[in-house]
């Protein structure tokens, strides 16, 4: 998604590879200042997931992996992350299969 400018007191935020501005903001009611807290928390909470998915499934432990997926696409789908959040349906389903 493009870059949006928002109120003049809010500063444009850049275009973010595979993350919908516009749609994230629509969910946040336009507060931009929200959504860059809410994109530094989901980078700080989430962006050791595929380290722990790895390291769970080398245990064998498959129903925690597709437990930390879910999380992930559910803060990703929030975010506007539409292509990480489907990915992460994906795995997650097959990993409960």
């Amino acid at each position: 998604a493009a870059g949006t400018a928002g109120p003049p007191d809010a500063p444009a935020l850049p275009p973010l590879p595979g993350i919908d501005i516009d749609a994230a903001l629509a969910r946040l009611g336009g507060n931009h200042e929200a959504l860059v807290a809410l994109l530094k928390r989901f980078e700080q909470s989430q962006g050791g997931t595929v380290s722990e998915v790895k390291a769970l499934l080398a245990a064998g432990q498959r129903p925690q992996a597709a437990q930390s997926l879910h999380r992930l696409r559910g803060v990703a789908a929030n975010l506007g992350a539409g292509e990480v959040a489907g990915l992460t349906a994906a795995v997650e389903t097959a990993l409960r299969q």
